[in-house]
């Protein structure tokens, strides 16, 4: 019966909780274009306003550096073959940068709904725009050792990169989320842990299994009667939630087929106002790509003349085969 009530409990906080600052983003690090823009577990977070600002700027740090990287792909296309017309990359590009204005542009004081509303609407646009640079960049006649190379690049600085921008004030909303979620969970238990919020906030409670363990500490030292209180309060909020956030989720798929064309002329229309800016912008991104490209350069002379050497040593066997 114990293990039964151990095990019920530890899954109930698992739902109601979700601290890692390295879990999953709906579409993941990189805007992959298989990712939902909207999912059940996803609208749990965005329900609290906390968790939309943190959202928001994970979103904000994502599209920068798709933006950065649609730069670094389209430099060296460029610079290995002038004859490959990147005049579409470019234009698709360009998107990525008016979506960052309009980031930008939030306001994160506004209600946690708000704030919601917007970010999946901008997180589609950036799905999106992910999907129509991909697709052009298949049209074209790309080298197989230039793209391998890219992607591996891309994702070395992916791993390294997405961990640093915007950390502090991420981190700061995530805390605050954790906190809120932990306060709620002691409530339902009956119990004041205003010290456990604190030291969430403060950071000495920054992961998942640390918080948990506290609570479940809190947990054990009820008596029989507030256990099944609490558990009764979790199932039936866990239900409710389940079903609000059901019908959430729908609402912001319908929201996002509604605006679909409105937010592409929106993104056009900014690029023509802003044009100035973005042209500046993207030279920084260029100017910052040099280093890269060169790097970039020598990789892929090195990958040409091994595979020339591999050809090499595979005639010259297939010559003494002949012979013998």
């Amino acid at each position: 019966m114990n293990s039964i009530k151990k095990t019920s409990i530890i899954l109930l906080l698992a739902i109601m909780l979700i601290f890692p600052l390295t879990a999953k983003f709906t579409f993941s690090e990189s805007l992959d274009e298989n990712d939902s823009v909207i999912s059940v577990s996803e609208e749990e977070i965005l329900r609290e306003r906390p968790g939309a600002q943190m959202r928001l700027l994970q979103l904000q740090r994502r599209v920068e550096f798709q933006s950065e990287s649609a730069q670094y792909i389209i430099n060296a296309i460029e610079d290995s073959n002038s004859n490959i017309d990147t005049s579409n990359l470019i234009a698709i590009s360009e998107k990525f940068e008016a979506l960052l204005i309009l980031i930008k542009a939030s306001d994160l004081n506004r209600t946690g709904q708000e704030i919601a509303s917007e970010y999946v609407l901008l997180k589609s646009d950036a799905i999106n725009i992910t999907c129509e640079f991909k697709n052009e960049l298949n049209t074209l006649n790309i080298s197989e050792d230039l793209l391998s190379l890219l992607r591996s690049n891309i994702t070395g600085r992916k791993n390294t990169e997405l961990k640093v921008k915007n950390w502090q004030e991420i981190e700061k909303y995530r805390r605050e989320y954790n906190s809120q979620k932990a306060r709620k969970v002691a409530m339902m238990m009956g119990i004041n842990e205003s010290d456990l919020e604190k030291r969430i906030i403060s950071g000495e409670f920054d992961s998942a299994h640390k918080i948990k363990e506290q609570l479940k500490s809190k947990y054990y030292n009820l008596t029989e009667s507030e256990k099944l209180n609490f558990k009764e309060q979790l199932n039936t909020l866990s239900l409710r939630r389940e079903r609000e956030n059901n019908n959430k989720v729908a609402e912001k798929i319908n929201m996002i087929k509604e605006h679909s064309k409105e937010r592409n002329e929106k993104l056009n229309a900014l690029i023509k106002e802003n044009r100035k800016e973005l042209n500046t912008r993207i030279n920084q991104i260029k100017e910052s790509n040099k280093e890269q490209i060169t790097k970039l350069k020598d990789q892929l002379s090195d990958l040409r003349i091994k595979g020339k050497h591999n050809t090499t040593i595979e005639n010259t066997d297939v010559d003494k085969n002949g012979r013998d």
